[in-house]
């Protein structure tokens, strides 16, 4: 197989399950007059719905932020799998509620201004994490090797 038909083709896929199937929805959630409720449940995560989470959703926001760098960060601190999977859990868990939270106060703010054009913008967050991470991680590897 020629490397970069494979290459064209991994990226066509994650385009696809990443960028369309995953993000696609998200940004016009406001134009369809749901509750908050609702929305955190279109997303997957149902744990802020479950918990009610919104109505203090913007000091939930700094908590479960700082969950989810912490757990990142151990992850890279350890080398016992269990602890890796735990961490690794509690990271997915903060990263799915920090993606619903911020999602709400940052598409309501867009609405009320009525700037809802940028809201396809706001996620190229993602887009952006991930290529922070394909250049500074091989970086920090050729300088201390992977090893915690």
């Amino acid at each position: 197989m020629k490397p970069r038909l494979t290459l064209c083709g991994g990226i066509i896929a994650l385009i696809i399950v990443m960028g369309i199937r995953r993000f696609a929805y998200t940004p016009i959630l406001p134009y369809l007059n749901i509750t908050k409720s609702m929305a955190g449940n279109l997303a997957g995560t149902l744990f802020v719905s479950f918990f009610n989470l919104r109505r203090y959703e913007s000091i939930y926001l700094k908590i479960f932020l700082a969950l989810n760098i912490f757990t990142t960060l151990l992850m890279g601190m350890v080398s016992n799998h269990i602890f890796w999977y735990l961490f690794r859990f509690f990271s997915g868990l903060s990263s799915g509620v920090v993606f619903v939270l911020v999602s709400s106060i940052v598409l309501q703010v867009l609405k009320k201004q009525n700037m809802q054009i940028f809201n396809g913008l706001f996620y190229s967050g993602v887009g952006i994490g991930i290529f922070l991470c394909s250049i500074l991680i091989p970086f920090f590897i050729s300088i201390n090797g992977w090893k915690p």
